[in-house]
């Protein structure tokens, strides 16, 4: 997943919530009803943050849903220029 200059990647936003909320992330996986695999995914930014998910993450575990939500949308719209650039 390609990152926009100066913007926190999703994943890093999700991690400090978890770490400002004390979850680890078998805990957190377990409340938001997804597989640790799938998590550790999310973290690493190697799978998107979808804006039902993000919600999932405000209303189980804290924080706001737009704190993920918009470096994803900063992510696939950098991905989407890039893509547009080589094409």
């Amino acid at each position: 997943m390609a990152t926009p200059p100066q913007v926190k990647t999703p994943g890093t936003v999700l991690k400090e919530l978890l770490i400002k909320s004390n979850l680890n992330q078998s805990e957190a996986a377990t409340r938001l009803g997804v597989s640790g695999a799938l998590l550790s995914l999310m973290i690493s930014d190697r799978a998107r943050i979808t804006t039902d998910m993000a919600v999932k993450i405000e209303r189980l575990i804290g924080g706001s849903a737009d704190a993920l939500a918009y470096p994803q949308l900063a992510v696939d719209l950098h991905e989407a220029r890039a893509k547009e650039v080589t094409q």
